[in-house]
Order: C-alpha cells, then structure tokens, then sequence
C-alpha cells in the first residue's frame, strides 16, 4: 500500500469580545456624532508548543485520517504513517467607546481599540509502529516539522494583512455610530464588532484557502518517493 503523511485542515474560532468606557460630554448630538480617530489595530501570532503522540499505530491514524480528510490524502488504498494536526484560532477583541450626551442622554459609539489573536495549537502523530530513532521515524517527524513551519509561517503572514486591510478600512469609513438612545447602544456595539468581522471573515477564508494549497505543495509524490528512497 502507499504510505501518506497528512495534516488537518483549518479550524478557526472568532469570538468576539465587546468592552466599552462612558465619557460625558455636553455637546448637542442633535446632528450626527462627529468621526472619531481610526482604532488602535494589534494582530498577534501565537504557537503553542508541538505537541506529540507516538502512541497509535498505522491502522489507528489510518482510521484517524477518516475525520481529518484533506484533498491530498483522499485516494483509497493509502496508510497513514504520521499526521499533522494544526488547530488555528483567533480572537477578536473589541474596547468601544460611548460618549453621552448628559443633556439629551443621546450617545456616539465609536470603537477604541481592536485586539485580534491569531493562536497555533500543533500537534504532530506519528505512527508506533516506526519507533523513536528509527529512520522511517526520523524522516516521518522532518516532513511533519514541514507542515508545523507552514501553518507558523502562514499565521505570520496573515497576521500583517489582516492589520493592514483593518488600517485602510478605517481611514475611509467613519469610526462612529450615532447619536443614539441608550436602548440603542447594544446594537450600535454589534453593529462595529460586525464591520470588523466583514473585513477578516474574507482574509481567514483566504487564509484557509492559501494553507491548504501550501500543505499540498509539500504532500507530493516526488516527496513521498524521496522519504521511501532514504529508508531504504
């Protein structure tokens, strides 16, 4: 049978975390609230440490490989001698501002800062049938380490698109919602936590998209040829 060396597809996680501060005023928010300055933006990378498991065998991660299908490993008839398993999340987090009116008690939302984390937890099988110091062991944990450098290196470039494409959305629509009642201001909230959301929904999506075609350029029968021929 031919071997497979496989990794998990990607697995995001947005949640979205809204704080806010009152600042009082006595402005007449008779007229639209005034733009705000554009938002604080920080996007941080993150990886756990790898963790391993050398506790499965063959047949075991072959069985795995059925829930954690990727398009290269797709073909019957394959076993699975090691896998990759990255689980990729982020966070958002949002800290609004809302400036009341003491007068009317109408209010401008606006949002402060934007915090998004985007977090690496890996985790790297391989199969016990090929134990620790063997060759098939060694190379099976190098083309592994491949796939853990990739999902590092993607988180890193995402990371400066994701700021950037944040930064120049700001700078061309206003940083504000209102004047409101107060009974409004939840929804003016969720209303900026969903502008942000609509601009790196689409990046995480592209993401996806861009790691899987990159995991594919390492799973290649010439690589799986070359890790046959140095066991030999």
């Amino acid at each position: 049978m031919r071997c497979k060396i496989i990794k998990q597809l990607t697995i995001f996680t947005i949640v979205s975390f809204l704080c806010c501060f009152m600042a009082h005023n006595h402005d007449a928010y008779a007229q639209p609230c005034k733009a705000e300055a554009s938002p604080s933006i920080t996007v941080v990378p993150s990886s756990a440490p790898v963790q391993y498991d050398f506790s499965k065998s063959t047949q075991d991660l072959t069985a795995q490989n059925k829930n954690h299908r990727s398009p290269s490993t797709s073909q019957p008839g394959s076993q699975v001698l090691g896998q990759h398993l990255g689980r990729i999340t982020s966070q958002i987090r949002l800290v609004t501002q809302i400036r009341t009116n003491t007068q009317t008690q109408l209010s401008c939302i606006s949002i402060k800062s934007i915090e998004i984390m985007v977090h690496l937890d890996p985790k790297i099988f391989i199969s016990r049938d090929h134990f620790p110091g063997s060759c098939k062991h060694n190379v099976i944990h190098q083309h592994e380490l491949m796939h853990l450098q990739t999902d590092q290196q993607i988180i890193l470039d995402y990371t400066s698109v994701i700021q950037q494409n944040l930064y120049r959305y700001f700078a061309k629509v206003p940083n504000v919602i209102g004047p409101v009642v107060k009974a409004a201001i939840p929804s003016a909230r969720s209303e900026l936590s969903s502008r942000v959301d609509r601009i790196t929904a689409p990046i995480f999506k592209t993401m996806e998209k861009d790691r899987d075609a990159r995991h594919g350029r390492i799973d290649t029968p010439e690589e799986y040829a070359r890790i046959a021929r140095l066991c030999q």
